[in-house]
Order: structure tokens, then C-alpha cells, then sequence
């Protein structure tokens, strides 16, 4: 017993406060008192800091809140007030002069721990970081998951390979490893080829019928540029006909899969298949998002650019378009394009690359990222190598074979 609780101490005196942070909302005090009470709930807390300025001001307590409401006696008056009627009386909460404790981001959980020791009913300590300010704060119970080594990272990105599911908190990562990623790109890149040799097709079935290029007659009838026009509508249709690709393929279980069992981990479920299943298939920090708002923001752009005929005045209708739709439209086509229901073999593909993950992030929650380390786990760069690897593979080919060079150049 004593070898384990001198196990745990050591944890806690090499582990920093920037390792287990998490970056919750804050309040001002002109903040409304009912999204302060909202954030709370949300957040399972009973406390948040408050900003004043730039810098933690103090914190208030759910305690306080809820005095406050009681004492309006109006529904309406009490959401509106703002928190800092409630700040007036120090002892209504912690501040510099009741006396803060306020946490670096190099401070040893070690020393939070011992002032949640000394102060039984705090429950959470502000968390700053120099460079950039308020960083986030550790709760009591961000400490006991430490000691239990059950502590998860506040956020984990992955991606869907031909292997299974890739994980990462970007730091560690868990799953398929880097050739899973590699795979993951020479993937998307023959899905692009076959993708652009399937529009290839329908446009000479197409152009069997009209007799001529239906791009053409597209952009002809737009009254634009007929090459220019040409070119970008196909490649608007490009990606969305890879997007019907994928759901054609097991990488959209992968995908699927990733993303429940992601949300089993951020809402603390336990890692099992029935728990995961019941997760939802939408992230809302998917990829997918990303490239939904490009081909929104460029079919918009190109609309615009057709109607007012000139790209100054068709940028600002485009761009808000994009931030009012990127986000629901991003939902939609995860739901029925780039995921579909993951099989038992797939969720179990996840649950192993987050409990791969997890075991390496709570045997080294001390670990420092380098901004080469997070470029490297985010997997762009080996996913990038499988297209480019694709792509030299065709070229060697055309270099190789002369008459397949106009064929091979169109696919790009």
C-alpha cells in the first residue's frame, strides 16, 4: 500500500498543471448569469473563473449563482443580470483580496493537490499560461482521474485508415500507425483517379446526347468563360463524387467508428461495443467539415463571380454563406457520405487504438508536446506521402510509356 500511494505522489510531483488542464469557459462580469449557470452545466463544474482585463479575476461559485437568483425573485431579471451584480460582496466569491490561488502552467500537481488539502470546499484552480493568458483550470476531479491513472486528454483527434482507426492527443497516438496513415492516402488518391475517371465518362456519354462537351454548354449557357468555367465546375463535382466514393468503401466504417468512439471517450462512457454504438457517427471536428465549406465557399464564389460577374463582388456573399451553412452541411454529409454504420469488427478497431492511446497518455501524462511532434500525429504529412507516392507511380508509368501521357496528366 505504501509503495502504491509513494507511486502516486511522484506522479503527481512530475506532472505539471498544462498536462491535465482543461480549457473551460469563462465569465466577464457583464457576463449574464444564466450563461454562466448554462456553462456549468454543461461543463459538470461548480465553479468558473472570471476574466477582468485580460486576467483571472477570481472565481465564482454555483453557490453564489443560485443565491443571486433566489434573492431577484424574477425569472426574467435574474437570467439578464449580469455576474458582476453578484461580485459585489467578497465573500460571494474567491478573489485577489479573499485569497486566490491562481496555478502556472508549470506549477506540479503535486502543489494544487496539497491546496485542495487545505481548502476541502474549492473545487477549482485557475490555470494560467504567460504567453497567452488564462490556459484552463484543474478540478478535484481531474486530480482523482490522475491518481486512478483513468485521466483521458482533453482532446483527441484520428483519422480512418485502411488498417483501423487512428487516434492521436497529439502527443501519443494509438491504432494504426504511420503505414495505416500512408495507406490512408494512397486511398483518397485512387478514389480522386476514379472519381475523375468516372466524370471523364459521364461526360462522354453526355457529350453522346448534346454533341457536345455538357462543361461547355454549362459554362456557355452561364455566360462565362467556357474554359475557365469548364474547369471548375468539374472540379466542384470532383469532391463530392469522391465523398459518395468512400461511403462505398470499409473506410467509412473506419470513419464512423472513430468518431463514436471518440465521443465515448470525451464524455467519459466506458470503452465497450454496445456503449460505442450508441455514440453518434457526426464529430463536429471532422475534416470532412473543412471540406465541405471549401466546396460550398468555391461553388458560391463561382455563382457569384457568374452573376455579378466579378470577384469583389462575389467574395463577402460567398463567405457568408460558408460560415452560416459549412457547419450543418458538414453534419449532413458525414451522416450519409463519408461514414456509415461500423461494423462490430470496426468499433472494436476503435476501441483498441483509444485504449492503445489512453495507456500511453496516463504512462506519461508529464509529456511536453514540440510543435514537431503535433505536425507529425496530426497524419497530414503521411497521408500526403500516399498521394504523392500514388501520384509518382503514375508519372513513372507515363514517363515510362509515352502514348499513356496525355491520359495520365488528365487525372490530375
Amino acid at each position: 500500500m505504501a509503495e502504491s500511494v509513494t507511486t502516486i505522489d511522484a506522479d503527481l510531483q512530475r506532472a505539471l498543471a498544462r498536462s491535465i488542464c482543461r480549457k473551460v469557459r469563462c465569465v466577464w462580469f457583464g457576463t449574464p448569469i444564466a450563461v454562466a449557470i448554462e456553462t456549468m452545466r454543461l461543463g459538470g463544474l461548480t465553479e468558473l473563473p472570471v476574466m477582468s482585463g485580460g486576467y483571472i479575476a477570481g472565481v465564482v461559485t454555483l453557490s453564489a449563482l443560485t443565491d443571486a437568483i433566489a434573492a431577484a425573485g424574477d425569472a426574467v431579471a435574474a437570467r439578464s443580470a449580469p455576474i458582476g451584480q453578484v461580485l459585489t460582496d467578497e465573500r460571494s466569491w474567491r478573489n485577489l483580496h479573499t485569497g486566490l490561488y491562481v496555478a502556472g502552467a508549470a506549477t506540479p500537481l503535486a502543489e494544487i493537490d496539497a491546496y485542495f488539502h487545505e481548502n476541502p470546499t474549492h473545487q477549482v484552480v485557475p490555470v494560467i499560461d504567460p504567453p497567452g493568458g488564462y490556459a484552463g483550470v484543474v478540478t478535484r476531479a481531474d486530480l482523482a482521474a490522475c491518481r486512478l491513472r483513468t485521466l483521458a486528454p482533453a482532446r483527441i483527434g484520428g483519422m480512418a485508415t485502411p488498417l483501423g482507426v487512428y487516434l492521436t492527443d497529439g502527443i501519443h497516438s494509438g491504432g494504426a500507425g504511420d503505414w495505416g496513415l500512408f495507406l490512408s492516402g494512397v486511398t483518397l488518391a485512387v478514389l480522386g483517379i476514379v472519381a475523375s475517371l468516372a466524370l471523364t465518362g459521364l461526360g462522354t456519354l453526355a457529350s453522346l446526347y448534346v454533341h457536345s462537351d455538357p462543361m461547355a454548354v454549362i459554362a456557355a449557357r452561364l455566360g462565362g468563360d467556357e474554359g475557365r468555367l469548364s474547369s471548375e465546375l468539374g472540379s466542384l463535382i470532383l469532391l463530392p463524387l469522391v465523398m459518395i466514393l468512400i461511403r462505398l468503401i470499409p473506410l467509412a466504417g473506419y470513419h464512423a467508428a472513430e468518431h463514436q468512439v471518440v465521443h465515448c471517450v470525451e464524455r467519459g462512457e466506458l470503452l465497450t461495443v454496445d456503449a460505442v454504438k450508441t455514440m453518434p457517427r457526426v464529430h463536429p471536428r471532422c475534416g470532412t467539415n473543412i471540406a465541405t465549406a471549401v466546396v460550398l465557399f468555391s461553388a458560391a464564389l463561382c455563382i457569384g463571380v457568374i452573376s455579378w460577374k466579378t470577384i469583389v463582388g462575389a467574395v463577402m456573399p460567398a463567405l457568408v454563406l460558408t460560415v452560416a451553412f459549412w457547419r450543418p452541411m458538414g453534419a449532413f454529409v458525414q451522416q450519409y457520405f463519408t461514414t456509415r454504420p461500423a461494423s462490430v469488427r470496426q468499433l472494436r478497431s476503435g476501441i483498441f487504438a483509444a485504449e492503445d492511446l489512453l495507456s500511453k497518455f496516463r504512462a506519461d501524462v508529464t509529456a511536453v508536446p514540440t510543435v514537431r511532434t503535433r505536425i507529425w500525429r496530426m497524419g497530414l504529412l503521411q497521408t500526403m506521402g500516399g498521394v504523392i507516392a500514388v501520384s509518382a507511380f503514375l508519372s513513372g508509368i507515363a514517363y515510362c510509356v509515352p502514348a499513356l501521357r496525355p491520359y495520365v496528366s488528365s487525372l490530375f
